[in-house]
């Protein structure tokens, strides 16, 4: 369980590799159409490197929405359970800066009040899937 655990923790450090891998620059300023393709090139790449990756949730968005959801390997090893949508991943040290980046664009927005707690923003029942 420790391995899976530790395995886990990666999971954040590689989607950023892999978002700054996938998505060039010059990507931003193309079309949706230019991108149609980032769901292959995903599975090429997690198919390359699926002997070296416990279990893996990909999301690909832009301004308009979701592009790409795709779910690989295993959440659990030892009882053959795959990712799904429902999966709570570990969080690793690299996830910090997507959360900080993240609650201050919604600070920015008007969205979220960083002196109230956090409890009041996540859903219902959150807490007791950790």
């Amino acid at each position: 369980m420790k391995k899976i655990l530790k395995n886990v923790t990666l999971i954040p450090l590689l989607l950023v590799m892999l978002f700054i891998w996938l998505v060039p620059v010059d990507v931003y300023a193309a079309e949706r159409d230019a991108i149609s393709g980032i769901g292959s090139r995903i599975d090429a790449f997690v198919d390359e490197h699926s002997n070296t990756m416990a279990g893996l949730a990909v999301s690909v968005m832009n301004s308009e929405g979701i592009i790409y959801n795709g779910y690989y390997g295993c959440a659990d090893r030892e009882n053959n359970i795959e990712v799904d949508d429902e999966t709570v991943m570990e969080w690793g040290s690299i996830s910090k800066l997507l959360v900080w980046g993240s609650v201050m664009q919604l600070k920015e927005q008007g969205l979220i009040d960083l002196d109230t707690d956090i409890g009041t923003y996540l859903p219902e029942g959150f807490l007791t899937r950790l």
